[in-house]
């Protein structure tokens, strides 16, 4: 049930007003417990998607999250071989961020990322790894 009110949010959110970065908040920490620590802050939450499996992502205290930003924690681009293979393969891996992370306008999480404490993601990057 929890997860299926941040479904509809996603679906709805072009139709109605923006949440505030709170209400965006306290909607992630109830559609499934995403771990998010105190002090973060979502801007324009209408043009931020965290489309994530929410066991598989923390986000630590005083976290800058602006908008266009995509967080990510699964990957079906292989789901393509299903023609080739008959099967759908896909694969999802733990995002981490830090506490006291900023990432810029247009940024892209992908899966298994860790941000470490203090780090700058800069405006339009596409992040994969460990930043520690």
């Amino acid at each position: 049930m929890k997860d299926k009110l941040y479904e509809f949010y996603l679906k709805c959110k072009s139709r109605i007003k923006a949440l505030s970065s709170d209400e965006f908040i306290f909607l992630l920490r109830k559609s499934g417990g995403v771990k998010i620590g105190k002090g973060c802050k979502i801007f324009n939450t209408r043009n931020v998607c965290i489309e994530a499996d929410p066991v598989l992502l923390e986000i630590g205290d005083y976290v800058k999250i602006t908008q266009g930003v995509v967080v990510v924690t699964h990957d079906y681009s292989r789901s393509v071989l299903r023609r080739v293979y008959g099967q759908i393969i896909g694969d999802g891996a733990p995002v981490v961020i830090g506490n006291n992370v900023f990432i810029g306008i247009n940024s892209i999480i992908l899966m298994g990322t860790e941000l470490g404490d203090n780090t700058i993601v800069g405006a339009g990057s596409v992040v994969k790894g460990k930043f520690p």
